[in-house]
């Protein structure tokens, strides 16, 4: 059987077509945005067009993560700083988040200084690139959330 639908995915570009469909015309598709409704609508109405029995589209919850303004400020200096709040942070609300930093240089300082972090702002103040920013999104949910860490990147 594998044998079989490896040689008919050789003779064909229709799944290179679908996957460029999918990745180039409809785009991102972050949980609960526009691009991913477009996607569903897309993949329900291939699947048809296919002739595919009994499709339909079923509803889920998702968690939608939005980013909200943000601003910090160095107290009693009054003295602002330009920062990104890592991806999946807990946002504040309407209130201010106030409490002792705890600066750190990068993930290894983190770790060494963690047994500090419990209810304090972690202020990593290093010029992050997309690749850091993306791991520390993954580690801000676990690791800083696990020890009561509030996580700040400085760019």
């Amino acid at each position: 059987m594998f044998q079989r639908l490896a040689q008919a995915a050789g003779r064909s570009d229709y799944a290179l077509d679908l996957l460029r469909e999918l990745s180039v015309d409809i785009g991102h598709r972050m949980s609960g945005s526009a691009g991913l409704e477009r996607a569903i609508r897309w993949a329900e109405a291939k699947l048809v067009d296919a002739e595919h029995q009994n499709v339909r589209v079923q509803p889920v919850q998702v968690d939608k993560w939005v980013r909200g303004e943000e601003s910090l400020k160095i107290v009693p200096s009054g003295e602002s700083l330009a920062m990104l709040g890592l991806g999946g942070s807990v946002g504040t609300g309407a209130e201010p988040l106030a409490g002792e930093l705890l600066i750190v240089s990068d993930w290894a300082d983190f770790e060494a200084k963690k047994s500090r972090a419990k209810d304090r702002i972690v202020l990593f103040d290093v010029k992050l690139g997309v690749s850091e920013l993306s791991a520390g999104m993954t580690r801000s949910k676990s690791e800083l959330r696990r020890d009561r860490a509030v996580p700040v990147a400085r760019r």
